[in-house]
Order: C-alpha cells, then structure tokens, then sequence
C-alpha cells in the first residue's frame, strides 16, 4: 500500500511546487502598494488655484464675486499698497473746473431699500453728496460718476438697487446744485476714505472728496455758488429745439397716486404742461430730462409714478401737441422757483418755465 502511495504523494508535491513557482510573480502587493503612494502623493499636492476661496479681506484688491458694486477702477491709479489719506474732511467741498463737490454724511451702516441683496461677508455703506455746477455748461449728475475707496486704495462702484428711493440722475445747469445720497456694498473691515469724481463730469482728471470725520471745532470749507437767478413769473411759454412748453397749473401740494410712497418730511408737488411740437420732424420727450428748481438753486428730478394723468414721454410727431402732469418730490421746507426740461440728449437746449405767482 505504502508503495502505491509514493508516486502519488510525489506527483502532488511536484505540482505544489510549480503552483507556489508561477503565483509568486504575481505583482499583487506591488500594485497595492503603488496606488497607496499615489494617494499619498496627490494628498501632498497643492489645491487648484480656484479650490480655495478667497474671502473678502483687507487686501489690495477686494476679492469677492465680481459685481456693479465691487468693479476696480480702470486704470491703476491708486497704490495697491500703500495706505491712500485725502487731504481736507468730511464735509469740505472739492472744487475744480467749475465743479464742486462735498461728501455730507456717511451711514455706516446704510439703510438698505428693498431691492438691496447684501454679498456674504459685505456691508452697505451710504453717502449724501453735495454737487454743484459753477461753470458755463450744463453737465449730468450720474452715480457711475462717483467710486468710493478705502484707506488701502480698493476701489467700490455705486449699487443701484441698494437705497430707496433708487438713484436718478440730475443735470445741473450753470449755478445749479443737488443732494444725491449713493450706496456702496464694502467688506466688513473696510474703512471708507474718500470718494473719487470721474473725469466724465467735466474735463478734470479724478477730483478727491474726502469721507474722514472732522477733528472737533472743524469748520468745513466751501465755496459759494454765485445768486441763483429765480425763474420768471408764472405762464410764461418757452421753446427751443422745435419743441414749445407752456405751464397751465401748478399743484402744491398735489394728490398723489395710490402706488405713490410718501416719504416723511416732504410732499408732491405737479406741474401741467401744454406741449407743441412746432418743427417739421418727430421729436423725442423724455421725462428724465424734466426737472424741477427750488429758490436755492437745488435740483429735483421727476417722479415718473407720482400723479394721475401724467404726460406721455413718448415721441411726438411733426405738429402734434398733448397735455399732462409732471410730478416731484420736495422737502417741506423748499419753495419752488422754475420748471426746466432738456428737449435733446446732448443738453445744448433748455426750456424754462417759472413757477411763481
């Protein structure tokens, strides 16, 4: 029996033998232990450049979501590291090239409109400007105009839907003046210094207004507009460029619309307008070239939704005439002086309407 055995247990340990012989090649532990590595490698890599969120810090340049409001200015010309400090304080005016301007207040926080939507990380920061025209032509007032920077010299643009009322835009003729409040989303921690006027205002290369708070006993510094000439007594008709106004009446204080959202401390007030189009070609009326002039030479635009049968800004054709209202809001306090209205985009013509009985 044992015999019968033998070649068989030989054969078996032959086979074994071979097995053990063609597995042991096999790159089994190799392979784990390659991919391990590789792992390991990639886990020592640097992120991608866009894994890592920047968060808005006090850094050169503000580091948040690109919007309206965050915008940098276009050319370089602040120092992207060296502290920027204005000359002069909340409050003075910054005059040059027939134009002045003041920063009056600062909310820091703002009050936000109802449209606002705050970015993570932001604040809304609001500012009163005080501009005025000294000059020989009529210019617009637009919040574009105007870029906040901080004290590290990051440069914000106005956000459009951040204050209530929203922005309009005013044109200032030659001793005219207004108030326009501006909203600026900003980081936390970023401090305000000083607004920067685009050249676009007029032929002067970015005119400083400072936002710092005035050491106590400060007197700010000014520049007075020369006597506003008040508007000539009431239904007096005007025309320029094919286009003729006349005042028929003149509502103060006037009812306003349902829809219309009164704001404490000031009334609505309506003008009646008869408009003739006296040229032989279609001619363009646009109720934001329509504004109203208080004694003091402030500036108001209209308000497009503030009184019932109000004048259609459509264009007019060769000959045509219609009749409407025009509304505005003013302050209590302010009486009004004229009616004035830009029958072309380009500003060279004004009709002038006065207002006083």
């Amino acid at each position: 029996m044992p015999r019968k055995l033998t070649p068989i247990l030989l054969l078996l340990v032959f086979v074994f033998g071979a097995c053990r012989s063609t597995s042991a090649p096999r790159p089994i532990t190799l392979n784990v232990a390659a991919t391990k590595t590789g792992q390991e490698a990639a886990a020592t890599l640097p992120p991608e450049p866009s894994a890592t969120p920047l968060l808005p810090t006090r850094t050169p340049r503000p580091t948040v979501t690109p919007r309206t409001s965050q915008t940098p200015l276009p050319t370089a010309t602040l120092s992207p590291v060296e502290p920027v400090t204005p000359e002069g304080f909340l409050g003075d005016l910054s005059a040059a090239g027939g134009l002045g301007i003041a920063a009056l207040q600062v909310q820091n926080p703002g009050v936000p409109g109802p449209l606002f939507g705050p970015l993570p990380g932001m604040r809304l920061t609001a500012v009163q400007v005080l501009v005025r025209n000294y000059q020989a032509d009529a210019f617009r007032v637009e919040a574009r105009f105007f870029t906040l920077v901080d004290r590290f010299g990051n440069a914000f643009h106005p956000d459009l839907s951040a204050l209530d009322p929203l922005f309009q835009t005013v044109i200032l003729s030659p001793g005219e003046q207004c108030l326009v409040w501006l909203g600026y989303q900003i980081p936390e921690l970023a401090e305000p210094s000083f607004l920067l006027a685009d050249s676009l205002l007029t032929d002067i290369d970015g005119l400083v207004v400072s936002l710092l708070n005035p050491p106590e006993g400060h007197t700010p510094e000014s520049e007075p507009l020369p006597a506003f000439a008040p508007g000539a007594r009431w239904s007096l008709a005007a025309n320029a460029a094919g286009l003729q106004l006349e005042a028929l009446k003149f509502e103060d204080p006037s009812t306003p619309l349902p829809t219309y959202i009164h704001k404490p401390g000031h009334r609505l007030v309506a003008v009646q307008l008869d408009a003739a189009n006296i040229s032989q070609e279609r001619l363009d009326l646009d109720l934001t070239r329509a504004f109203l002039v208080d004694e003091s030479g402030y500036v108001y635009a209209a308000e497009l939704l503030g009184r019932a049968d109000q004048m259609d800004g459509r264009a007019m054709s060769a000959n045509a005439e219609r009749q409407g209202w025009i509304s505005f809001t003013l302050p209590e306090e302010v009486k009004p002086s004229l009616f004035k209205y830009y029958p072309e985009a380009d500003l060279e013509a004004e009709i002038r309407l006065g207002l006083k009985r």
